[in-house]
C-alpha cells in the first residue's frame, strides 16, 4: 500500500505548476510498474509452505481446495452459518463507491492540483495514523477483548 502511494509524491513537483483541474494520472506510469516488478521479485524470494516452522515448532499446514466447486460450497457454508458476514457487504460497497466519488468527482471538479495533492496527502496520512492507533489499542492486553472491541466501536458515535 505504501509503495502504491509513493507515485503521488514522486511526480508531485512536475504537476505543481498546473493551474487547471485536468486529470494528470496518465503521466505517472513508471512508479506503478516499478512497484509491480519489486513485488514480483519479493514473491520469488518467499519460502515454500513446507519450509515454514512456527515459533512453537509446528509446521504450517496448507489447506488444499481441489476445485472451484469446493470454494463456492465453502462460501455458501460461511454465508449460511455466519450470516453476520452478509452485513459487511454494504460497507465494502460504500467504501469503494464513496472513495471513488470523493477523489474523482468532488476533488477533481472543485480543486486545483496543489489542493488535491494536499487533500490526498492528509487523507492517506490520517488513514495510516488511524490504522496505527486502532491497531495498537486493539493489541493492549491489560483489557479484556470484549472491552477493547467495545472501546474501538465507540469513536464514530462521539
Amino acid at each position: 500500500m505504501v509503495l502504491g502511494r509513493l507515485k503521488r509524491y514522486v511526480f508531485r513537483n512536475k504537476n505543481l505548476k498546473i493551474k487547471t483541474s485536468i486529470y494528470t494520472e496518465s503521466k505517472k506510469g513508471a512508479p506503478p510498474i516499478h512497484a509491480i516488478i519489486n513485488a514480483l521479485c519479493s514473491v520469488l524470494t518467499w519460502s515454500g509452505f513446507s519450509d515454514v516452522i512456527r515459533s512453537d515448532g509446528s509446521r504450517v499446514i496448507l489447506m488444499k481446495n481441489p476445485s472451484w466447486k469446493s470454494e463456492f460450497l465453502g462460501l455458501f457454508q460461511t454465508l449460511r452459518t455466519d450470516y453476520v458476514v452478509v452485513l459487511l457487504f454494504p460497507m465494502f460497497w460504500a467504501s469503494n463507491w464513496f472513495y471513488t466519488y470523493q477523489f474523482n468527482d468532488v476533488n477533481l471538479a472543485r480543486f486545483d492540483t496543489r489542493t488535491r495533492a494536499l487533500n490526498n496527502t492528509l487523507y492517506w496520512l490520517s488513514q495510516i495514523l488511524g490504522a496505527f492507533v486502532f491497531g495498537y489499542c486493539l493489541d493492549i492486553t491489560s483489557f479484556r477483548r470484549t472491552v477493547r472491541a467495545k472501546g474501538r466501536l465507540s469513536p464514530p458515535y462521539l
